[in-house]
């Protein structure tokens, strides 16, 4: 299992939304490239990037910024927000970035989806980030009437190897993740893996996770915890 450090990027900046509220907004860092760089140096080797600004207006706006951390650091970037269509796709890999995140589009656009699994399924990573059981777009300004499980369950059958999950009310809460709802996708499908995303705040949150002891856990996703000094960075990767 993966400890995933997390840079949410706003206007720039390294900032974290209370559960993607844009209105509840707390900035930690002026420099994300310099916040990187501190994650690699204290062992990290997976970056989790969010570019805010791109998952509002549906395009890219900090990917320079975002291939800057690449070329400064030697973390493997994954990258999300404003990615919306194959040539983004293509742009993202093109900038150093390992893994691009597509979540709007790949829930919207079932031939983009289609096309999307055809050329980039061993590459992208799907998003799903949940609101009461569904699936929640536009950087959770919008929700859908699509089940979080079952699109999972789609995705699987289309070959990608890999989703995050994220269940939104844990998002920078610090109760702990939905455990259960990540336990319930991989109950539904049969080889996705899974990225835990949201509500980590102890290193007793990511031990319940390690108890489980599924291999499909990919890693968890750690943001909040880390800026607060709830759990120490060196210490999470001690305990995978």
């Amino acid at each position: 299992m993966n400890i995933l450090p997390a840079i949410d990027i706003r206007g720039g900046k390294c900032v974290r939304l209370y559960q993607g509220d844009y209105a509840q907004e707390t900035v930690y860092y002026e420099d994300p490239t310099e916040v990187a760089s501190m994650w690699e140096k204290q062992g990290a080797k997976y970056l989790h990037v969010v570019d805010l600004d791109g998952a509002k207006d549906g395009e890219l706006r900090h990917l320079s910024l975002v291939k800057n951390i690449i070329e400064k650091t030697s973390l493997k970037v994954e990258l999300g927000g404003g990615v919306r269509s194959l040539e983004d796709v293509q742009r993202v890999l093109d900038a150093g970035v390992s893994y691009p995140i597509v979540g709007t589009q790949a829930l919207e656009d079932e031939i983009f989806l289609s096309k999307l699994s055809d050329h980039f399924k061993s590459s992208v990573v799907i998003g799903i980030d949940a609101r009461d059981g569904y699936v929640a777009t536009r950087g959770w300004l919008d929700d859908s009437k699509v089940r979080a499980v079952d699109f999972a369950q789609k995705i699987d059958q289309m070959g990608f190897e890999r989703i995050i999950f994220t269940d939104i009310a844990t998002d920078g809460a610090m109760s702990g993740p939905n455990l259960s709802a990540n336990l319930n996708i991989l109950e539904h499908t049969r080889n996705v893996s899974i990225t835990v995303s949201g509500g980590v705040s102890s290193l007793g949150d990511i031990s319940s996770i390690i108890e489980k002891q599924n291999p499909r856990f990919f890693g968890v996703i750690i943001g909040k915890a880390l800026y607060d000094q709830k759990i120490d960075l060196k210490e999470a990767l001690d305990l995978i």
